[in-house]
């Protein structure tokens, strides 16, 4: 059996901070929701629209880009939806389809920069062989 394609790209804004725990090998996960912009026409109206996505990030990634993985913050992000399921505890199953980022590029920061540096000193930092 071959397998099937499961790819989804997507850019929009976070909607909280991310979340970061440890599975119970200790590998880190971390969760943060996404929202996504849209327009649709009704009619003869366009309308925005915005859908919402659970969002996963695995291992040492989940933990390095915590600080900047910030509500409001844009991300492009490419994974592949996974579905999970679990029975509650008054017997009734339940699933909920996410998305697991196997790519993921920051495009804004809600994260405030340090100011540059004054012009003399980012001058006398740069050397005299920079290859472009």
């Amino acid at each position: 059996m071959s397998s099937d394609i499961n790819v989804v790209t997507l850019v929009g804004r976070l909607t909280r901070d991310i979340e970061v725990k440890a599975t119970k090998d200790g590998t880190p996960v971390g969760e943060i929701g996404l929202a996504v912009n849209g327009r649709k026409k009704t009619g003869e109206d366009w309308t925005d629209e915005v859908s919402f996505f659970d969002v996963t990030l695995f291992g040492k990634r989940a933990v390095s880009l915590a600080p900047y993985l910030l509500k409001g913050t844009t991300i492009a992000m490419q994974g592949s939806l996974r579905q999970n399921r679990w029975t509650t505890q008054e017997g009734k199953n339940r699933s909920r389809v996410g998305i697991r980022i196997s790519d993921i590029q920051l495009l804004s920061s809600t994260k405030q920069q340090a100011p540059a540096p004054e012009e003399s000193s980012r001058v006398a930092d740069f050397d005299d062989d920079i290859l472009f």
